[in-house]
């Protein structure tokens, strides 16, 4: 019998009974040991992060800790899951494992698939290429694996540049599914031997291991220099504090409460909003001010955030009239959608990039993207959500079925984890090979596969405009981007001519991901063929007789001024040797300016960090290949740290002269790049900067629709700067 007097249920296969010890069930605590079953403020707070996550997602500069939301929704799950497996424990002595997979498999299920399943409808129809990849994330994420499934294929949440996957974002949902799978085991095993305030001390534990291995591995991995962290972002063992925070809040909140009505009843509600206010705050700067680079970040960030969240919730609990204020109408409105925006709004935002799938202006993109996503979470929590909460009739029904059930779910979780795992073997097997065949290193894969999918980015005929510029632009580019694979191209796993005749028949180099890889052989071309097409593509960018550097142009956002150019006529023989590193940028770029000087080796790659140009620099530098003048171009995919741009400029102190190309990338870290550049370069005798960005102000005609990389017109103007700048260092 339990204390009440009453008896506790009958055990059966799917119900594990557990008596408590006495202290858990204090009669002064029993009408405070669960929160009601709808806390005032909780909606709004699923608002807020939803909002954060967009706005993040959505490269608004005001958001760029808006990742951070998912915490919060870590948060708040933690705590309810625990709340609702405590109450049903005191009410019970009891968890029924089946009812409780059931209600999850409700809530999550039905949602996921309808996104799924309206995701690849709208990929066959607007990006076919997406659809391998999204099979792949499919059944990981239905596996409840998707998370490290991003890990061993290095799919990074942060480097992307408009290269979606499709269900990357159900990363979080995977973590949460594990923590479910196993939480109410820990719950019950742990309640049992130490009680309610055990459970809280033991997750409270398991929070501050996990914060604690996360900062550590951050370390060892060498943030923030290296952005190479997919491991512990994606990691559950890593990224669980904010779930085992909640649930810690979730078994103490009850006897603080109580202790705070015992001794402080007349101060409780201004403890409550104090409370309210600094963690409110904190949660603010957080997800406005913490960049995804922050060095402080994966030591406290995300620690930081499931505290504050935690204490929002606890406030809401304390004084309810707190959580009226998060409880405004379009707030909660919002808050009992949150589910279904979180699934919905990455596919859309996937699918219509400013730029390149609409022709608005990015407000104008944001404002649509948010119309279309609400709209569709409306739409799923009306028809699909609620009825299926709602509903009573139980899924399973009947020992026999759940063990029938169970069997079946067992055989295709297992022919899906083999069949998933031989995908990805496969997959990498091969990619390996073929990037050992080429001399690639490894630790590159992802990011050289990537460039492949770079040509089928790049449509020479059906650009909107269709101008001489662009085609000659995308020309110079697929020439590049087929000179750097020219040595994968002998391999016999890929149809490289399908691959190169596609890559015509789609748009712009942003979806940079790895669909492309997906090609099988059946005729790949020889060298012979590569070599013809590269000089066809030759003629599409001719240097022009006379190349000037174009007018300079004040910055409006920064007060870097360009080296003075000269109207210059280009001559390869008037140039000294110099040494190029940078990204997809100076790639395109790479024709012209091999053709224009006399000895110029460039050393570029698509979606290249500082930390890649570090890493590349040193190993030019050891093989003594390093010519008296070097140009660096930095800042395009993500930050760059004051120690990164400080190192490659002192290796470089003992050259004639360094040029340093600030960038011009619509993205929430082209101010800060070139605010640090800006600071930096003025410090080095020999450095000087190239101010791209105030040498493209106002000059649409120097890119192509995503704004970043170039036109011929971009490519020459591009080029006359770095010449003339080379040209004023070789008379120095």
């Amino acid at each position: 019998k339990g204390q009440n007097g009453s008896r506790f249920p009958r055990t059966s296969t799917t119900r594990i009974t557990c008596f408590l010890h006495a202290d858990s069930f204090d009669l002064s605590l029993k009408a405070l040991h669960s929160p009601s079953r709808r806390i005032a403020g909780i909606d709004g707070l699923r608002a807020l992060a939803v909002i954060a996550v967009m706005v993040f997602h959505a490269d608004v500069a005001i958001g760029r800790g808006g990742y951070l939301g998912v915490d919060v929704f870590f948060v708040i799950s933690g705590f309810l899951i625990t709340s609702i497996l405590l109450r049903e424990l005191r009410s019970d002595g009891a968890i029924s494992f089946a009812d409780f997979f059931e209600r999850r498999a409700r809530r999550i299920m039905p949602a996921m698939l309808a996104v799924i399943g309206g995701t690849a409808l709208a990929c066959q129809l607007l990006r076919p290429e997406a659809l391998p990849a999204l099979g792949n994330d499919a059944i990981a994420s239905l596996l409840m694996l998707a998370n490290w499934h991003f890990v061993l294929n290095g799919i990074s949440y942060f480097e992307k540049f408009e290269g979606y996957r499709m269900l990357e974002h159900f990363w979080s949902l995977a973590l949460e599914e594990q923590f479910y799978m196993a939480w109410p085991l820990v719950v019950l095993a742990v309640a049992a031997r130490w009680g309610r305030a055990g459970l809280g001390r033991f997750a409270a534990g398991l929070a501050f291991g996990s914060a604690v291995w996360m900062a550590w591995l951050a370390y060892t991995l060498g943030f923030p220099e290296s952005m190479d962290i997919n491991r512990v972002y994606f990691g559950t063992d890593t990224h669980a504090v904010g779930l085992l925070v909640g649930a810690a809040l979730a078994c103490s909140f009850a006897r603080v409460k109580a202790y705070l009505r015992l001794r402080y009843q007349a101060r409780r509600e201004l403890i409550a909003r104090l409370l309210a206010f600094c963690s409110l705050t904190g949660l603010l700067i957080l997800l406005t001010q913490v960049a995804e680079n922050h060095p402080l970040l994966y030591p406290l960030g995300f620690v930081v955030t499931s505290l504050c969240t935690a204490g929002l919730i606890f406030a809401f609990t304390i004084s309810p009239s707190c959580g009226k204020v998060f409880d405004l109408q379009p707030l909660k409105w919002i808050g009992e959608r949150s589910y279904g925006i979180y699934l919905w709004h990455w596919p859309v935002f996937a699918l219509t990039r400013h730029g390149l799938d609409i022709d608005l202006s990015q407000d104008q993109t944001f404002l649509l993207r948010c119309l279309i996503t609400l709209a569709l979470a409306a739409i799923s929590y009306h028809l699909i959500e609620v009825p299926m909460l709602s509903s009573r009739t139980p899924l399973i029904n009947g020992n026999r079925q759940r063990l029938a059930l169970f069997a079946l779910s067992t055989a295709i979780v297992s022919g899906l984890s083999v069949f998933i795992i031989q995908t990805e073997q496969s997959d990498s097997l091969n990619h390996r090979e073929m990037l050992l065949s080429s001399g690639a290193a490894p630790a590159n894969e992802t990011r050289r596969v990537e460039m492949q999918s770079m040509l089928q980015r790049y449509d020479l005929g059906s650009w909107r405009g269709g101008s001489q510029d662009v085609k000659a632009g995308a020309s110079e580019v697929k020439e590049n981007a087929q000179s750097a694979f020219a040595p994968n191209l002998e391999q016999p796993r890929r149809d490289w001519s399908a691959f190169l005749a596609s890559a015509i028949a789609n748009r712009t180099e942003l979806g940079m991901k790895r669909e492309a890889d997906n090609l099988h052989a059946t005729v790949p071309p020889t060298r012979e063929s590569v070599h013809k097409a590269t000089l066809a593509a030759n003629d599409a960018v001719v240097p022009p007789s006379n190349v000037s550097a174009p007018p300079a142009t004040s910055s409006t956002a920064l007060s870097v001024r360009p080296v003075a150019s000269t109207t210059t006529a280009v001559n390869p023989s008037n140039y000294t040797a110099i040494t190029l590193f940078g990204d997809s940028v100076l790639l395109g770029a790479r024709g012209l300016i091999e053709r224009s000087m006399a000895e110029a080796a460039v050393h570029a790659e698509v979606g290249w960090q500082a930390s890649d140009v570090l890493n590349t620099l040193q190993r030019v530098r050891e093989s003594g290949e390093l010519h008296p003048i070097v140009l660096i171009h930095l800042g395009t995919n993500g930050y760059v740290t004051e120690k990164q741009l400080r190192t490659i400029l002192d290796m470089l102190r003992d050259r004639q002269r360094v040029l340093v190309v600030n960038t011009r990338v619509p993205k929430r870290w082209m101010a800060a790049n070139n605010a640090l550049i800006e600071a930096v370069v003025p410090t080095y005798r020999n450095t000087v900067l190239i101010d791209w960005f105030g040498i493209s102000d106002s000059r649409s005609d120097y890119f192509v629709a995503d704004g970043v990389h170039l036109t011929a017109s971009g490519m020459r103007a591009f080029v006359a700067a770095v010449t003339s700048n080379t040209l004023i260092a070789q008379a120095r």
